[in-house]
């Protein structure tokens, strides 16, 4: 018989880990373990209750969307002119701003107003810039 336990198996001493401080986590691994394995199948068993059919009927709706629109379209240029300038404009102005503010937000001060002011102004020119594509292209 052996005295030594398994890392896997039950055992009367819990390993201690590092805390973020008070209300930051488990304090045991075997409280860790416990959380961990229990905020999983309640959150598998959450998701898949009647998601399923939302994301049929979500994907059902932008492979419609898809269809209609590139039927509508006359040429693979009009797409490519849509894309530039709605992704275009979102990964050179909106996300970059989006970004830093969720990343400094808690700092606050003049910059983060800036930042705010900046999003508002880049998400216009989103609007902007694909309004005109499509109206260039209809």
């Amino acid at each position: 018989s052996s005295s030594s336990s398994s890392s896997t198996g039950s055992s009367s001493e819990a390993t201690p880990l590092r805390s973020k401080g008070p209300g930051h986590g488990a304090t045991t691994q075997a409280d860790a373990e416990a959380g961990a394995t229990a905020g999983f199948a309640g959150a598998e068993a959450n998701s898949l209750e009647g998601s399923v059919s939302g994301h049929v009927l979500l994907t059902l709706g932008i492979l419609l969307l898809v269809f209609v629109g590139a039927t509508a379209c006359q040429g693979v240029e009009v797409v490519w002119g849509l894309c530039g300038s709605s992704v275009g404009t979102a990964l050179a102005l909106v996300l970059p701003s989006a970004i830093y503010f969720k990343l400094r937000r808690h700092k606050g001060g003049w910059r983060m107003g800036t930042t705010l002011l900046f999003f508002l102004v880049s998400l216009f020119l989103l609007v902007v810039c694909t309004a005109i594509s499509v109206a260039e292209n209809i």
